[in-house]
């Protein structure tokens, strides 16, 4: 086989497997829009992943804080802010920074992220975007939420 052949056949085996995850995501999600706890969400992130979903969390702060997100995910246009579901509050990883779940919504649409404090309950409505690395689930670094709509539901 060429080097060509051998990329051609990577490259087909790759979309094979990224259409059967999409396909089988579609097809466990629920109605679209449906409230969904998001400690389910993240916990099950691989049926909610690409699910058109409605949920509520408590917020955490802007920006990425103290841990990373990966590379893999195109975050240009986007602002970052960070949740954790109602009622559960953030953890400290083993290097003493904060970990909570990372929200992504569009820049004109991330205004009332900058009036929020703390605690807030958000409604959310977007899709779970789960990608492991190397294969492994990284836990909160390889779950982002992409919201499309955020409400302020309590304050």
């Amino acid at each position: 086989m060429t080097a060509k052949q051998i990329l051609s056949t990577v490259a087909s085996a790759i979309a094979l497997s990224l259409l059967g995850n999409v396909a089988q995501a579609q097809a466990e999600c629920p109605k679209a829009g449906s409230l969904k706890n998001f400690a389910q969400i993240t916990a099950q992130a691989d049926i909610f992943n690409g699910c058109d979903v409605t949920t509520e969390v408590s917020f955490v702060g802007a920006g990425a804080g103290g841990y990373y997100v990966f590379s893999a995910y195109d975050l240009d246009g986007l602002t970052m802010f960070r949740v954790m579901p109602v009622g559960q509050p953030p953890s400290f990883n083993q290097l003493g920074a904060l970990e909570a779940y990372s929200v992504v919504i569009e820049h004109s649409k991330a205004d009332v992220v900058f009036s929020v404090k703390v605690g807030d309950t958000l409604r959310l409505r977007g899709a779970m975007d789960y990608r492991k690395a190397n294969g492994y689930d990284t836990g909160i670094a390889s779950r982002v939420f992409r919201a499309q709509s955020i409400e302020v539901i309590k304050k």
